[in-house]
C-alpha cells in the first residue's frame, strides 16, 4: 500500500531522530523555528542575506526567493532598509538578531521542505467543495487546523491558514479534493512535494484530509498518536522533507472499528472510522461508519418498540422473533424510520456520512423460531440464515428506496453462519460474519487447527435450535468457519467480519492471541472482506496490555499489508515509549504468556476459561521467571506512568501465577514458599479490594467475584474467587 519512495524517506527521517520523549519535555529552541536574518534560508546569517534583501527591495527578486519572516528582523511586516541595517549590524557583531525571540522549548529544532524552512509556507484550504462530489468541508478544514496546531507544538512555527491562494507570499501547503474519479474514495490520500517546493495533500471525500494529515505528522514530524490518551513526539535536531516525496494510501477495509476503550480519544488519529456509541462521531473529525450498537442484536429493541428502547425499559430476551411474520417486518420498519429521524434531528448526523446503516440483526442466542413457515425457509435454504437474509432484503428495499445513501446491516452468528443455498443478499445489505472458531491458530492455518482436533467442547455446548440447519456437534475449527466465510463472499461483496480478541470471563487475563492479529487481518483483506469490527474488553486499568493490543489492531486495520517485521516494530516502539527502559523485559514476558497459549491446542477466547487457553503447567514452571521480568521492568522504569503500567500488568501475572502454583507452593509448600505465596496473595487481594480499580476486572457469565474473600488471611486458589468450585476450565 505504501510506496517505496515514502519508506526510504521515512527511514532517513527516522535516522535524524533520537530517543522518544513526552511532548512536555525538550530542548530550548527559538519560538519562531528559524534564524532571524537568514533571508536565503541556508541556516546562517551572512553577506549573502544582505545582498538578497537588497535585491528583493529593489524588485529584482520575487517573493519565493526570500524567506520573508526571517528577513523581517525589525518585525514591522515589511522587508526594507531598516532590516538591511539591522542585519549588517548583526554581521559586524554590533547587534543581536535573536533578541526578538522568546525562549521556549520544542522537541523539533526546525522543519524544512526541500531545504526551505516551513515558516515560509502558508496552508491553503478550500472554502467550498465541488458540487456533487460528496466531499465534506468541515473535515478538510479541521485537518488544516490540526496540521497548523501540531506543527506549532513541534517546532514553534505558527502557520497561517488561507482559504485562497491570491496575494500569498512564499510557498503553499495545499489541501485539495481529488479531481474526478474514485481512486481515493472516502478515506484515501496522496501526499507529495512538488518540484516548485509546494506540499500538496490530495484527499478522499470524507476523511482523506484528516488521515493524510495524521500520517504526515507521524511519518515526517515524528508524532505518535497512541491509545489511552497518550501522544508522544520524538526529539529531532532537524527534519528536511525532500522534493519528490510521494505517499499514496487507500485503506483495504472500508470499515474499521476497535471496540475497546483505549482508542476512543485518538480514534481519528488511529484511522478508525467505526465508532462505538452514538456521540463520538463529529463532522470535524471525519464522521464515521455509525456504531455497532444498536446494530448488533437489534431485534430485541425493534420488537420492544421505540419508546421502550428510548426509556431503557427493555425486557432481557434473547430468543429470535419469527422472521416470517409480517408483524416482525412492520416493527423493524417502524423502528428504523424513527432511528433515522433520531440521528438526523436529535443527533445532527448526516446520512451517508456519519450515519450509514440501519439494523436488522438477530439477537444474542441460537434460539430460532420453529414455526412451519420458518422451518420451510430453513429447509429451502439449508440454513437458518435464510429467514434473516430474506427479511434484510425486504428491509433494504423499503428503507433504501427512501434513503438511498443508507444501507442495512445484519449479523450472521450463533448458528446462522451457514451460507443459504439460494437467496443472495441485496447489494445494499452488509453481512457481518461473526467468527467463533479457534483463536489459538490463525484463520489461515486451517491444517494446524484440524490436526489439533478443533474445539469439541464449544460445539457440544452451543445450543442452536433447530440444530440441523446450524452448527453441528463436530469440533469447531477455523476451516469450518473460513469455508462459511468464503461462501458468503461468493454471494456478496459486502461482507464484514466480527473479530473477537478478549476473554469475557476474566478481563485481567489477556487472551494469548497477540501474534495472530497481523496474519488474521492480512488474510481477511486478501479474501476480500470489506470491514472488521474488533470486540475487546472495555477496561481502563491496563492490566492486560489492552491498550497495546488495541494500538496494534488499529495499525493493522489501516495497513493489513504490512510485514510481520513492521507489526513487531510497532509493538517494540509502543513498549519502549509506554514502559520505559525495562521494555524488553516486558516484551519477553508477553512472548512467554503467548507461548503458554500455544501449548494448549484449540481454544476460543470468548468461550473458554483460564486453563483452556493457558497451559497451567507452563505457568507453574515459569511463574518466578515471569515475576522477575516484570519486577525488574518496574525497577528500571523512570516515569511514574511507566511504573503504573508495570504494576497493572502484575495483576494478571499474579492472578494466573498464584493459581498455577497454589497446590505446589502453598498447600504442599515449605515455610519459605508459603510465606512468599502469602505475601503475593495479600498484594493481589489488596489490588482487587483497595487498589483503586474503577471497574470489575472479572468478566461476566461466571458469577463475577461471587466468592471474593473478606480478608486475605486464608489464601485459596484465586480462581475460586470467581465462582463456587470454579476450576479454570470449561
Amino acid at each position: 500500500m505504501k510506496k517505496l519512495m515514502k519508506k526510504l524517506i521515512c527511514l532517513i527521517l527516522a535516522i535524524m531522530m533520537v530517543a522518544p520523549a513526552v511532548m512536555s519535555g525538550g530542548r530550548s529552541a527559538a519560538t519562531h523555528g528559524f534564524v532571524w536574518g537568514d533571508a536565503n534560508d541556508d541556516g546562517d546569517v551572512s553577506a549573502k542575506d544582505v545582498l538578497l534583501m537588497r535585491r528583493y527591495i529593489s524588485g529584482l527578486e520575487g517573493d519565493r526567493a526570500i524567506f520573508f519572516d526571517a528577513a523581517d528582523v525589525v518585525t514591522d511586516s515589511d522587508v526594507n532598509a531598516k532590516d538591511v541595517l539591522k542585519i549588517r549590524r548583526v554581521i559586524a557583531g554590533l547587534d543581536d538578531a535573536e533578541e526578538n525571540n522568546e525562549d521556549k522549548e520544542y522537541r523539533v529544532d526546525e522543519i524544512k521542505i526541500g531545504g526551505r524552512n516551513i515558516a515560509r509556507y502558508t496552508i491553503i484550504c478550500p472554502d467550498s467543495v465541488p458540487e456533487g462530489s460528496g466531499a465534506y468541508l468541515p473535515s478538510i478544514q479541521f485537518a488544516a487546523r490540526e496540521l497548523r496546531d501540531n506543527i506549532r507544538g513541534a517546532c514553534g512555527v505558527d502557520l497561517n491558514i488561507s482559504y485562497s491562494d491570491e496575494d500569498i507570499d512564499g510557498y503553499f501547503i495545499r489541501y485539495e479534493y481529488e479531481d474526478g474519479g474514485e481512486a481515493l474514495g472516502k478515506e484515501g490520500f496522496v501526499i507529495e512535494t512538488l518540484d516548485d517546493g509546494d506540499l500538496v495533500f490530495t484527499c478522499g471525500t470524507h476523511r482523506g484530509a484528516l488521515y493524510g494529515t495524521y500520517t504526515f505528522l507521524e511519518d515526517v514530524v515524528g508524532y505518535r498518536f497512541m491509545t489511552g490518551y497518550v501522544n508522544y513526539l520524538y526529539e529531532s535536531d532537524g527534519i528536511d522533507l525532500p522534493l519528490g516525496y510521494y505517499d499514496k494510501e487507500v485503506p483495504d477495509f472500508e470499515y474499521r472499528s476497535v471496540g475497546m476503550n483505549g482508542p476512543s480519544a485518538n480514534y481519528a488519529k488511529l484511522r478508525i472510522n467505526g465508532i462505538d456509541g452514538d456521540a463520538k462521531s463529529t463532522s470535524e473529525n471525519g464522521g464515521g461508519v455509525n456504531p455497532v450498537f444498536p446494530h448488533a442484536h437489534s431485534f430485541v429493541y425493534q420488537m420492544a418498540g421505540w419508546e421502550k428502547w428510548r426509556s431503557g425499559t427493555l425486557s432481557d430476551t434473547t430468543a429470535q422473533p419469527c422472521l416470517t411474520d409480517e408483524k416482525t417486518y412492520e416493527k423493524i420498519i417502524d423502528f428504523n424510520y424513527k432511528l433515522v429521524d433520531y440521528y438526523q434531528e436529535l443527533k445532527g448526523l448526516t446520512l451517508g456520512y456519519d450515519f450509514t446503516h440501519v439494523p436488522c440483526s438477530q439477537n444474542d442466542s441460537g434460539k430460532f423460531c420453529t414455526c412451519d413457515n420458518c422451518k420451510k425457509v430453513y429447509a429451502e435454504e439449508n440454513s437458518i440464515a435464510g429467514t434473516i437474509i430474506r427479511l434484510s432484503n425486504r428491509v433494504a428495499e423499503k428503507i433504501c428506496s427512501d434513503y438511498p445513501m443508507l444501507g442495512v446491516y445484519t449479523v450472521v452468528y450463533y448458528g446462522s453462519q451457514v451460507v443459504p443455498k439460494s437467496t443472495r443478499p441485496d447489494p445494499r445489505v452488509t453481512i457481518c460474519f461473526c467468527n467463533v472458531g479457534c483463536n489459538n491458530h490463525t484463520l489461515r492455518d486451517r491444517d494446524a487447527c484440524d490436526e489439533a482436533g478443533g474445539n469439541r467442547a464449544l460445539a457440544e455446548q452451543i445450543v442452536i435450535t433447530p440444530k440441523e440447519y446450524g452448527l453441528g456437534n463436530d469440533p469447531v475449527t477455523n476451516g469450518t468457519y473460513m469455508d462459511w466465510l468464503e461462501g458468503w463472499l461468493e454471494l456478496t461483496d459486502n461482507v464484514w467480519f466480527w473479530y473477537y480478541t478478549t476473554v469475557f470471563f476474566h478481563f485481567a487475563s489477556p487472551s494469548p492471541d497477540l501474534f495472530n492479529f497481523w496474519d488474521d487481518l492480512k488474510y481477511l483483506a486478501e479474501l476480500g472482506v470489506k470491514g472488521v469490527y474488533v470486540e475487546g474488553n472495555h477496561t481502563y486499568m491496563d492490566y492486560n496490555f489492552e491498550f497495546m493490543r488495541a494500538y496494534l489492531l488499529c495499525k493493522t486495520l489501516w495497513d493489513p499489508g504490512m510485514s510481520e517485521e513492521e507489526y513487531t516494530s510497532y509493538m517494540d516502539e509502543y513498549l519502549r515509549i509506554v514502559f520505559g527502559d525495562g521494555w524488553q523485559k516486558v516484551k519477553q514476558y508477553i512472548y512467554m504468556t503467548n507461548y503458554a497459549g500455544d501449548l494448549n491446542g484449540c481454544w476460543t477466547n470468548n468461550f473458554d476459561f483460564f486453563w483452556n487457553y493457558y497451559n497451567k503447567d507452563y505457568f507453574e514452571e515459569h511463574y518466578e521467571e515471569m515475576y522477575s521480568l516484570m519486577y525488574e521492568a518496574m525497577r528500571e522504569a523512570k516515569e511514574a506512568s511507566q511504573r503504573i503500567k508495570c504494576d497493572c500488568a502484575m495483576v494478571s501475572l499474579n492472578f494466573l501465577g498464584l493459581s498455577a502454583t497454589y497446590e505446589r507452593d502453598y498447600v504442599n509448600g515449605d515455610e519459605a514458599s508459603r510465606a512468599k505465596y502469602r505475601e503475593r496473595y495479600e498484594w493481589l487481594w489488596d489490588k482487587y479490594a483497595n487498589g483503586g480499580f474503577i471497574e470489575n476486572p472479572f468478566g461476566v457469565g461466571v458469577g463475577g467475584m461471587a466468592n471474593f474473600p473478606s480478608s486475605p488471611s486464608n489464601p485459596v486458589d484465586p480462581l475460586n474467587w470467581i465462582g463456587e468450585g470454579f476450576t479454570g476450565t470449561h
